[in-house]
């Protein structure tokens, strides 16, 4: 039998997996090049204003949609 390896901050790869299977996920930088978050399969945005226009244009202009900043730093729960 195989040894399972991990490795440190392992997780916050498994949650994003999770997270694109099920949900487009747009990230807004200035630090990051489009490329680079692409290769992630994620959509890139220059701006807050950008990604607004692309999750309307994906979703719809009634849809919802959430907006975490700093990501790893927050708890997102689903309501109702």
């Amino acid at each position: 039998r195989k040894e399972k390896i991990y490795y440190a901050d392992q997780w916050q790869v498994q949650i994003l997996a999770k997270i694109l299977e099920k949900n487009s996920v747009i990230l807004v930088s200035d630090r990051l090049e489009r490329h680079t978050v692409e290769n992630l399969h994620m959509l890139y945005a220059s701006s807050i204003q950008e990604a607004l226009d692309m999750a309307f244009s994906l979703k719809g202009k009634q849809s919802k949609i959430t907006v975490i900043p700093e990501g790893p730093r927050i708890i997102v729960s689903g309501g109702k």
